[in-house]
């Protein structure tokens, strides 16, 4: 991977911050991280609006930014349909994992921030829509004087899934192999009025096991009572 791929990749740190400012209207909120956790960041430029030319016309190409579908980070672009109540409607592929992103002008300068995608209808690309910066500027505003009343999120890292995979072999033979009571307690847990489900791979086929194992014992004890021969009787190994 080049470096300025690396740049733009997930490494996947994950590490505490503060909403510093936010537009609840627009679902846009700006956040303060440790300075140190972002030093080798990439740095883009905003695009500045004029008051003689629109930030974005009918027919301009606009590019976006992000990690859609857990994928690394992947560039779309698309034709920008219009400019209207401070929103970029277009036809950029944006879908979970782009939102947040930044949407660029061809340029270079970011001139929105990727928001939605719509693909349900039939026939054709679909549309998208990003916050235009026109709306942002008026956040970044606010900063100066929100800092004040704003602490610095702990410089520490928090927990992520692992990035690494185990084979589905491994998986089965500690399934097999482990005692399922010390899993019983992992499989619900009682959360005042809530239960909370939890499993993994290895969790599942641990619990398939013991509802194997209940159903055997049930069917041996009904087999038991009903006289069937010893050879026709249940057994894990048929």
């Amino acid at each position: 991977m080049s470096p300025e791929a690396q740049r733009f990749s997930d490494n996947g740190t994950r590490v505490p911050a503060v909403v510093v400012v936010r537009d609840r209207e627009a679902d846009l909120a700006i956040l303060r991280l440790p300075a140190g956790r972002c030093a080798t960041c990439p740095r883009l430029r905003l695009a500045t609006p004029s008051a003689t030319e629109p930030l974005v016309v009918a027919g301009e190409r606009v590019l976006a930014i992000g990690f859609p579908l857990s994928q690394e980070m992947t560039l779309t672009s698309g034709i920008a349909s219009s400019v209207r109540d401070g929103a970029i409607i277009s036809d950029v592929n944006v879908n979970h994992g782009n939102s947040g992103g930044p949407m660029l002008s061809l340029g270079g300068e970011v001139v929105g921030v990727n928001t939605f995608g719509d693909f349900t209808t039939q026939g054709g690309p679909g549309i998208s829509g990003a916050i235009a910066i026109t709306r942002i500027l008026p956040l970044l505003a606010k900063i100066p004087a929100a800092l004040a009343t704003v602490g610095v999120p702990p410089d520490r890292t928090l927990p992520t899934m692992p990035l690494g995979s185990y084979s589905s072999a491994l998986m089965m033979t500690v399934a097999d192999t482990v005692d399922p009571k010390a899993y019983r307690k992992l499989f619900s847990r009682n959360a005042n009025k809530f239960l909370i489900n939890m499993t993994t791979p290895v969790m599942y086929r641990v619990s398939m096991r013991v509802a194997e194992a209940d159903v055997g014992r049930d069917r041996k004890r009904r087999e038991a009572r009903s006289n069937v021969a010893s050879d026709e009787q249940y057994s894990e190994l048929k």
